[in-house]
């Protein structure tokens, strides 16, 4: 006699809202004085299974912009380069830096068909800094860098960790 299973029933993936707790930018002064700003932000929280295994996929985005000294801006690049190219042009490779402020950014979200409340704490880090010959339509240096991110889910009354 053969058994029948019953096809596993899929959990229809839900978009979860969130609050900003703290959206902080990651503060970095590199040798030449150019200020590197970054922030990577939450761009959503979908929830793709639910009970006892409730499982999430959290998205994110990077912002970045500098604040540079007079003397690096110039005439700004006349053609568009894609950024996978970008490498070609680097005229300055791993520029030192001193990181002036790293902080988490946090987000409270509410799953409320779960009653459950947790944190997301997002962390960018930079690990390495590259000026290249092209400029921005503001003719700033365009840089290329590597980081690493970090997202860590906590329960709310778990925040301070």
């Amino acid at each position: 006699m053969k058994k029948e299973i019953e096809p596993r029933k899929e959990y229809p993936p839900k978009f979860l809202d969130w609050e900003v707790l703290k959206e902080e930018w990651n503060v970095y002064r590199l040798y030449d004085g150019t200020i590197f700003k970054t922030k990577l932000v939450l761009t959503h929280v979908l929830k793709t299974a639910s009970g006892e295994r409730s499982s999430y996929d959290v998205g994110t985005t990077r912002i970045v912009t500098v604040l540079c000294p007079q003397h690096l801006i110039g005439e700004p690049s006349k053609e568009i380069v894609p950024k996978e190219e970008l490498n070609k042009y680097v005229v300055e490779r791993n520029i030192r830096f001193d990181t002036i402020k790293s902080d988490w950014n946090e987000y409270l979200v509410r799953d409320e068909e779960e009653r459950r409340e947790f944190i997301i704490r997002i962390l960018e880090t930079l690990v390495s800094i590259s000026r290249t010959s092209k400029r921005d339509n503001l003719g700033r240096p365009i840089y290329v860098f590597n980081s690493s991110g970090q997202v860590v889910v906590h329960p709310k009354s778990q925040r301070g960790l």
